[in-house]
């Protein structure tokens, strides 16, 4: 539980030793901690779940990149929450900060709709077909999902960053 914890403070300190280690390493951390089932950590001081946290939205706010695995770290490693309570949470507050930078990029002209519409689609789609499942099948089957994810992306990080 420590270890995680720890893995978690270190994730945000890498966030201030440049922006794309932390994408890395969160997405290394989510994998790692939902192959190995570390035991629940004991309860972080607030000030460091505070910390935490505003890490994570200064990251959001600069970076963006892989901020659904270092959320999920986050809220998993660091509060104790649930899986797919912690899958539900990330996804809200991605949109919370999704929503008014594209405000901004509508207002300055600078979205391309058709790709965007598509995207926006599958997006959906996806998301509505991973929570009939989440709900129907419960945390086993997110964190399976999560595994396969997070290794498929900690490998394009760690070993093809640039392409």
């Amino acid at each position: 539980g420590d270890i995680a914890a720890g893995l978690v403070a270190l994730c945000v300190l890498l966030l201030f030793a440049g922006g794309r280690p932390i994408a890395r390493w969160a997405v290394v951390l989510v994998a790692v901690s939902a192959v190995v089932r570390p035991p629940k950590p004991p309860p972080l001081p607030g000030w460091l779940v505070q910390l935490l946290l505003l890490g994570a939205g200064f990251y959001i706010g600069f970076v963006q990149a892989g901020v659904g695995f270092l959320l999920l770290a986050i809220l998993v490693g660091a509060l104790g929450q649930e899986l797919v309570r912690a899958n539900a949470l990330k996804v809200f507050i991605v949109l919370c900060t999704v929503v008014p930078v594209l405000a901004i990029f509508v207002w300055q002209g600078q979205v391309r709709w058709i790709p965007g519409l598509i995207l926006a689609a599958g997006n959906m789609t996806g998301a509505w077909i991973a929570a009939r499942m989440a709900v129907k099948k419960g945390a086993p089957w997110v964190r399976v999902f999560v595994v396969v994810a997070a290794v498929i992306a900690a490998t394009k990080l760690l070993f093809f960053p640039s392409g």
